[in-house]
């Protein structure tokens, strides 16, 4: 069967269909073309609605972002004016409660110099303890390690203080932790203003003067003004007594008269120029000059503008080596004999103390610490001495000054008496077995400084002799003596482990190294240059020995001397 071939050609299926069936064709091409503009139509129509729907929802979006934009920007003026009507009414507050803080502050103030007035006839109020105890707003520092309360506490646990001599026993009243501070203060003061020119052999055959540095580091506000306070009541006499001679002074120096009258001055203030000080101390025959400051961090920026004490004079205060001041007339050598009392707190010990570890400084200060709370304050205290009683006292003090200090002869000049030597071989027999149970310790850190602090706590014994009456051999006294003497001792040793044991471990192993770099021939009997040796010759260099009279006394050149002071000045500058 054949099957008929088709065309499935367009044109030629419409010519097959006729007129009619081109007709129908080109009537379903036009159907065709519409729907398809239709749809093209409908696609355009639907693409623009969606574009106009997204644009709308996109406005939409940024309204609604913008709205909550706007309040949080709202919220957040509202709770910033609110902080500030807030803070403003706190700074109102504030200063209100300062404003009454300073009206109690100025009553107070009132209230303290009408009892330090010397005018003891008039006054008659009595005087505690507790009134010397004032906020130290003015020492920018910050409080002590809470190590070194628990410190204090545990040693006072395990070290209950000795019985005490009968002019000063007040301090038994004292507020818990500030005995021993106050009794450092104290040795201090006598030492200088009431036994200055006492002296005794200590067990380097040497002897002695009564020289103590004391530092007391406590709290701000803690109630460092205590040491002020008992400072201007047993002493103000002589407080008043030292600001009449320097009126006098001055007032003939601005008159222009000339006087040959020779004045000893015991008491001065931490902001005296540095060259007023230096004379002072060169005119006052070996007389002690005492300083109190209760803002440690005074005598650092008073030394930056030359006011003060100079920090070259620490060191040789402790065994009143020379030192040398320059004046118009060229350069007066003379022996330092300086006694103080500095409290602060721990940031402004560390500014006055920086760099005096290595050079042997700081282990000659009698270093007391208080109690770190605010407990103490309240605390109820017995009375000091007040009217006659206290008037008993100065004039205590009076007699140990004409017998140990100087004497005023007719014409008004202040003469130093002769130094006076007494015997405190007893003393020295119960330090030697002090030293001796120190060393047993094994110990690098003490063993390094227990004997300066055994010469400390000497210094301390020359006092305490003298407040028991200078007690002879077999008086029992002499027992109290050796007990508060060995009681300082290990508080004082103690505390200054604790404060500088660190510094002290890397001193010594400086000048371990120093020493193993040393030759060990024939030139081993050359000097071992320690930190300390360098700090001593630097001190002999500025008081005025010459940097060549210094080598020939090491028998080495100037130069090495010279090259071994550099190295130890950059060990100490970390380089």
């Amino acid at each position: 069967m054949t099957i008929p071939q088709v065309n499935y050609n367009a044109a030629a299926m419409v010519a097959a269909t006729g007129p009619e069936g081109e007709k129908m064709f080109n009537r379903a091409a036009d159907r065709t073309e519409s729907g398809a503009i239709k749809v093209g139509m409908w696609l355009v129509a639907i693409t623009t609605l969606c574009i106009i729907i997204r644009i709308i929802v996109d406005k939409i979006g940024t309204w609604t972002i913008n709205k909550a934009n706007n309040s949080a920007k709202e919220d957040l003026e509202r709770v910033k004016c609110e902080e500030k009507a807030k803070l403003h009414e706190r700074e109102c507050e504030a200063e209100a409660k300062l404003h009454d803080a300073n009206n109690q502050s100025d009553v107070r103030k009132h209230k303290e110099e009408r009892l330090i007035d010397l005018d003891y006839e008039k006054e008659k109020a009595r005087i505690k303890l507790a009134d010397g105890f004032t906020p130290d707003s003015n020492d920018n520092g910050s409080d002590n390690s809470p190590n070194d309360k628990l410190w204090l506490d545990d040693y006072r646990k395990k070290h209950p203080m000795p019985q005490l001599p009968s002019f000063i026993k007040f301090i038994l009243g004292c507020p818990e932790g500030y005995e021993i501070a106050v009794l450092l203060n104290m040795l201090s003061m006598l030492g200088a203003m009431c036994f200055s020119r006492v002296r005794a052999k200590y067990l380097d055959g040497v002897a002695k003067a009564p020289n103590l540095q004391v530092i007391i580091e406590g709290i701000s506000g803690g109630g460092k003004g205590l040491f002020k306070r008992i400072y201007d009541l047993y002493f103000g006499r002589i407080k008043e007594s030292d600001a009449e001679k320097e009126k006098s002074s001055k007032d003939s120096d601005a008159e222009k008269e000339k006087t040959s009258e020779q004045k000893i001055i015991s008491t001065k203030g931490i902001d005296t120029s540095t060259a007023s000080l230096c004379e002072l101390l060169d005119d006052n025959q070996g007389v002690h000059l005492y300083i109190q400051e209760s803002e440690i961090i005074r005598v650092v920026e008073l030394q930056k503008q030359r006011k003060g004490i100079p920090a070259s004079y620490f060191l040789p205060a402790f065994d009143n080596d020379d030192v040398i001041r320059t004046t118009k007339n060229g350069e007066t050598r003379f022996k330092l004999y300086l006694n103080y009392t500095f409290t602060g707190t721990a940031e402004g010990v560390e500014r006055f103390i920086k760099g005096k570890v290595a050079d042997g400084t700081a282990g000659r200060i009698c270093w007391g610490v208080i109690p770190m709370d605010m407990v103490c304050i309240s605390q109820e205290t017995p009375e000091l001495p007040e009217d006659e009683l206290i008037e008993n006292y100065r004039d205590q003090i009076d007699l140990w000054r004409g017998k140990y200090c100087f004497t005023t002869d007719e014409e008004g000049n202040d003469i130093a008496v002769p130094e006076q030597m007494i015997d405190l071989s007893y003393v020295n027999e119960a330090l030697s077995r002090w030293l001796s149970k120190q060393e047993k310790k094994n110990e690098p850190e003490r063993n390094a400084v227990a004997r300066r602090f055994g010469e400390m706590a000497f210094h301390c014994a020359i006092i305490l002799h003298m407040l028991w009456g200078e007690p002879k051999e077999g008086n029992e006294d002499r027992d109290k003596v050796v007990k508060l003497t060995l009681y300082l001792a290990d508080y004082l040793i103690e505390r200054y482990l604790k404060k500088f044991s660190d510094e002290l471990k890397e001193s010594i192993l400086r000048n371990r190294k120093a020493e193993s770099v040393q030759p060990t021939s024939s030139s081993s009997s050359k000097p071992v240059f320690t930190d300390e040796l360098c700090a001593e010759l630097i001190m002999k260099n500025k008081a005025g020995t010459k940097w060549n009279k210094i080598a020939d006394d090491l028998n080495i050149s100037e130069d090495a001397v010279k090259a071994q002071i550099q190295r130890y000045k950059k060990r100490l500058n970390g380089k």
